[in-house]
């Protein structure tokens, strides 16, 4: 009995490492190419004898790319790969590398090689492996706003996008390096990526270097943004509260020009007003008239 235990273990274990062994991860990048590697080894290769065909794990009714001998499989082929596949241009007699262009996540599949040789007249499987795709983009530099301040509370905003997979924007405490919690809100976008975006809100009185975090293993990336609260409190106005500044600024220059235009309007009025000009004329006859010239303050009053 213990006998055939120990031999039924060992008989697990090869055909768990034989899998192992079939079995591999490919890496690639959103927008770049990736390699499924697929290589044979065995009987001597005469290319119109095999069929070689790559499909997506358990599914038969389109392939990713095939060759079957005097036959053309692109109407078999599957739609989300059309005009993206290549056959390794240097490849050897007994590597069916095939290449994916332009991936995406739609394209994260376990992928299955399968070789077929033709014995007889009917085509059997000598060879197959699995081949696991994982894609993985960049996400952007955290964009890290705020304080927005609320009684003895201050709010902080934190936004990356366009990365893959779906990863967590850390907030961390640089004086000590504690993490600290905030709400966060993860969106799909159209092509499959994803945007974060974090709040975070702590005391007022809190003195710290904040730093809003993101980290994506699969691309190596670690991005941290950071604020220092003290420097900020010191000098309250902020990137974008600057903006806003440089613009009531220039409303309040125009505000000003546009009174001294009226002031000058209503000066310039007031002084053409037929009124104006009764004491004057009145005072110029009496000079006349009696010869002299007098200096007449009424008439600089009305004037001004």
């Amino acid at each position: 009995m213990d006998a055939a235990r120990s031999l039924l273990g060992l008989m697990v274990l090869f055909i768990w490492i034989q899998r192992i062994a079939n079995e591999h991860i490919v890496h690639g990048i959103i927008g770049n190419a990736a390699e499924l590697k697929c290589q044979y080894t065995g009987e001597p290769f005469i290319l119109n004898q095999f069929r070689i065909q790559w499909q997506k794990k358990g599914e038969t009714k389109c392939f990713v790319d095939a060759y079957f001998p005097n036959q053309d499989m692109r109407e078999h082929q599957c739609a989300q790969f059309r005009n993206r596949t290549q056959a390794d241009p240097q490849r050897k007699e007994d590597d069916f590398t095939l290449k994916l262009l332009n991936l995406s996540p739609k394209d994260e599949l376990t992928y299955e090689c399968v070789v077929q040789r033709n014995k007889s007249g009917r085509y059997e499987v000598i060879h197959s492996a699995d081949i696991t795709l994982q894609v993985a983009a960049s996400y952007s530099k955290p964009k890290l706003v705020g304080p927005v301040q609320s009684g003895k509370e201050m709010t902080f905003f934190c936004h990356s996008s366009h990365g893959y997979p779906q990863q967590k924007l850390h907030w961390i405490n640089q004086t000590d390096n504690s993490f600290l919690n905030g709400t966060e809100n993860v969106t799909e976008e159209p092509d499959g990526k994803f945007s974060i975006n974090s709040t975070l809100t702590i005391e007022a009185s809190t003195n710290t270097i904040l730093g809003c975090k993101i980290e994506n293993k699969w691309m190596n990336q670690s991005t941290t943004t950071t604020i220092d609260l003290n420097a900020s409190r010191s000098s309250p106005i902020h990137l974008d509260q600057h903006n806003t500044f440089i613009v009531l600024g220039a409303v309040a220059l125009i505000a000003v020009a546009l009174v001294f235009i009226l002031c000058s309007w209503l000066v310039k009025r007031n002084s053409s007003f037929p009124s104006a000009y009764v004491g004057v004329c009145e005072n110029e006859e009496a000079a006349n008239a009696n010869g002299k010239e007098k200096f007449f303050p009424n008439a600089v009053i009305l004037l001004k």
